[in-house]
C-alpha cells in the first residue's frame, strides 16, 4: 500500500511538472499554418529535398525557429529521466509519448541545416551536442551530425567549430579541423592560430589534417566579384546565346577520369544519359575511390572551333547529415588552341565547402565572364575532390561555356533546363554577388 501511495504521489508531481513544462514550451512553440512549429521540425524530411512539405514553412519561421530549435538541442535523456519514463510506463491511468533525445536532435539539426545561418544563434546548443559526446551522449552520429551542421552557421558556427578542437575525440578534432579549411569564414586570425596549434597535435592524423587546412587557407584565392547585376542586366532585343559546348552542337568526349558506375560525362554539357538508379541521374559523378585533392577532369572537342567570352558551372553536394560529400574545393578551366601541344588555364577558382545556397546550403552557382575571349576546339576542367571515403567522388551538374558576355537574360536561359529548386537556388546566390 505504502509503495503504491509513494507511486502516486511521485506520478502527480511529475504529471504537474509536466503540466507546467507544457505551458512553458507552449509560448516558445508558436502555431504556424494551422499547426506547431514543432510539428512542422518533426515532419520535415531532409531527404525529399527541397520539394519535401514543411520547407517554406520552415524558411519563413524566423526567430521562432531559432528559439525551438535551441531548446531542442539542449534536451538530454538523463537517468531520472529514464527512470521516470519506466514508471510511467507501468501506469495505466494516463499514456504518455516520449522521444528519446536522439531523435528530437536529428529533427532540430536536420532544420538547422535548411536554415543555416538565420539560426545562427544555436551555435551554442549545437557545440554542446559534440562537446557533451560520449560523457553526456553517446550518440556518436548525432555528435559529427551537430559538427558538420555548424558548417553552415555562418561566422558563429566558424568560432563554435574552433571551440571543438579542444575535444577529447581525435576523430571530432580531425573533422573540425578538416572543416575549417573549406569554410567561406575560415580566413580568420584565430582560425590560424588554432589551425598551427592543430598542426603539432599528439595525434598524427589530426596534426596533419590541420597542417593540410592551413596549406588550404594560405593559398585560398579571394573569390572574384561577379559581374555588376547580373540578374538584373538587360540584353538588346535579339537571340539569346545558347552554350557552346551543349552535346545537341555536337560537343564530342575526348577523355574523362574515372567515373562512378553508370554516370556518363555527356551529361556535363546537358545530356542526361547516366543511369545510376537515383535522383543523382542527369549529373557527372566521379569515381569514389580517389582520395582527398585528387584532381578528376574531363576533356572534350567542338566540332569547330567557337569563341568562348563566360562560362557558368553548377554543383551540388550532400547535406551536412551527409557530411557535405560529393563535394569540389576547386575547380579549372582550360582551353588548347589550334596548333598548340598543350591546354593553356582559361580559369581557376576555389570553391568553399560547404556551397552555401539552395537547400540546406549545397549548392554551387558560378558564373563568370573571362579576362579575355578564347577560340579554339579542345577544352578540359578539373574538380579538385574534398575529403575521401565512400561516395566522395565529386558531383558536377552542369558546365555551359557562352560566346557573349553575361547579363541576366543569357543566364536565365542557360537554367531553364534546370530542377527549380536549382533555377531558384542559382538566382538567389547570383543575387548575393555569387
Amino acid at each position: 500500500m505504502n509503495a503504491r501511495r509513494t507511486l502516486s504521489i511521485v506520478l502527480l508531481l511529475f504529471v504537474a511538472a509536466l503540466f507546467a513544462f507544457h505551458l512553458e514550451k507552449n509560448s516558445r512553440d508558436p502555431i504556424v499554418n494551422g499547426k506547431r512549429l514543432s510539428a512542422w521540425i518533426g515532419e520535415f524530411d531532409i531527404w525529399r529535398g527541397p520539394t519535401a512539405p514543411g520547407v517554406t514553412t520552415l524558411e519563413t519561421s524566423g526567430a521562432s525557429a531559432e528559439k525551438l530549435l535551441t531548446g531542442m538541442l539542449r534536451r538530454r535523456d538523463s537517468k531520472l529521466k529514464l527512470k521516470f519514463r519506466e514508471l510511467l510506463s507501468k501506469q495505466t491511468w494516463i499514456k504518455f509519448s516520449f522521444r528519446p533525445a536522439a531523435l528530437v536532435h536529428e529533427q532540430a539539426l536536420n532544420t538547422c541545416n535548411l536554415l543555416g545561418p538565420r539560426v545562427q544563434g544555436t551555435a551554442p546548443a549545437i557545440t554542446a551536442l559534440v562537446m557533451d559526446y560520449p560523457q553526456k551522449a553517446a550518440n556518436s552520429k548525432t555528435a559529427f551530425h551537430a559538427l558538420n551542421t555548424l558548417a553552415v552557421m555562418g561566422t558563429n558556427g566558424v568560432r563554435s567549430l574552433v571551440h571543438t578542437l579542444k575535444h577529447s575525440d581525435p576523430a571530432i578534432r580531425n573533422r573540425a579541423a578538416q572543416l575549417l579549411g573549406t569554410l567561406r569564414d575560415s580566413g580568420s586570425d584565430e582560425v590560424i592560430r588554432a589551425l598551427q596549434t592543430m598542426s603539432k597535435d599528439s595525434d598524427a592524423v589530426v596534426a596533419q589534417t590541420a597542417a593540410t587546412s592551413l596549406e588550404l587557407l594560405k593559398n585560398r584565392r579571394t573569390l572574384p566579384a561577379s559581374s555588376t547585376d547580373l540578374m538584373r542586366a538587360t540584353r538588346p532585343p535579339g537571340e539569346t546565346p545558347a552554350s557552346v559546348w551543349d552535346v545537341t552542337r555536337g560537343t564530342r568526349i575526348v577523355s574523362t577520369s574515372p567515373l562512378y558506375p553508370g554516370c556518363r560525362p555527356e551529361d556535363l554539357f546537358g545530356a542526361s544519359l547516366s543511369s545510376v538508379g537515383t535522383p543523382e541521374t542527369g549529373t557527372a559523378i566521379f569515381d569514389d575511390s580517389a582520395p582527398d585533392g585528387f584532381v578528376h577532369f574531363v576533356e572534350w572537342e567542338t566540332p569547330s572551333v567557337v569563341t568562348v567570352r563566360s562560362f557558368g558551372l553548377i554543383g551540388a553536394h550532400e547535406t551536412a547529415l551527409n557530411g557535405f560529400i560529393r563535394a569540389f574545393r576547386g575547380f579549372r578551366l582550360y582551353a588548347r588552341v589550334e596548333g598548340a601541344e598543350k591546354f593553356s588555364l582559361l580559369y581557376e577558382e576555389d570553391a568553399p565547402v560547404p556551397y552555401g545556397f539552395g537547400y540546406c546550403g549545397s549548392l554551387l552557382v558560378r558564373f563568370r565572364n573571362l579576362s579575355s575571349p578564347v577560340t579554339a576546339r579542345h577544352f578540359r576542367v578539373e574538380f579538385i575532390q574534398n575529403g575521401s571515403g565512400v561516395y566522395h567522388g565529386s558531383r558536377a551538374i552542369e558546365l555551359y561555356g557562352f560566346n557573349a558576355p553575361l547579363d541576366a537574360p543569357l543566364i536565365g536561359a542557360a537554367l531553364e533546363n534546370q530542377e527549380p529548386a536549382i533555377r531558384d537556388g542559382a538566382r538567389r546566390a547570383l543575387g548575393d554577388g555569387q
